[in-house]
């Protein structure tokens, strides 16, 4: 064993092992970070841009002047926006969604960040200005296809910085008995 050890060809293969050691682990923290990041962010930022569109018809259309009007407006979310809770309150007065179930008025808890409170939904208000009371739309947006997306992307560098590890062993193999 001492002898296949004190070959060149074996100290290149210990040399590039070491080197991958260390340097592989934070090439896949630095890649996966801002890959995580980016996809959290993008997020956020979509479905506040929709949230806030979404106030703006409520407000411009005249849906808050009718009942019917606002449900079907808060129905619109759910099915057009990746919506899964969806209401909106008018001082104590909340009307939701008819596409909801009814035991879930009591889930919202807005969300400053993703994935905040565990529950992989992320809540947001929005406010819709009236000349009579205040008006808040509530939102909530499934996490879970996010997730679903960094999960992939962190398996694919793992598998593509694997191929790599594994061919450039290969290569200093070939390499160091070639000399």
């Amino acid at each position: 064993m001492a002898r296949l050890l004190n070959t060149l060809a074996a100290r290149l293969v210990l040399v590039v092992l070491l080197v991958h050691a260390i340097l592989l682990p934070l090439l896949f923290y630095g890649l996966f970070v801002v890959v995580e990041q980016g996809q959290k962010e993008n997020f956020i930022d979509h479905i506040r841009v929709y949230g806030r569109i979404l106030a703006d018809v409520f407000e411009s259309s005249g849906a808050l002047d009718s009942q019917a009007g606002t449900i079907d407006l808060l129905d619109s979310a759910i099915l057009g926006g990746n919506a899964v809770y969806a209401a909106l309150q008018r001082g104590d007065q909340e009307l939701m969604s008819s596409l909801m179930e009814p035991t879930e008025p009591g889930l919202f808890e807005e969300d400053f960040t993703f994935g905040e409170h565990a529950d992989q939904v992320y809540y947001l208000s929005v406010l819709i200005p009236t000349s009579t009371n205040p008006v808040t739309l509530r939102l909530g947006f499934d996490e879970v296809p996010t997730d679903n997306q960094i999960s992939l992307v962190r398996n694919r560098v793992i598998g593509i910085l694997s191929v790599y590890l594994v061919v450039s062993l290969v290569l200093v193999l070939i390499l160091g008995i070639h000399l």
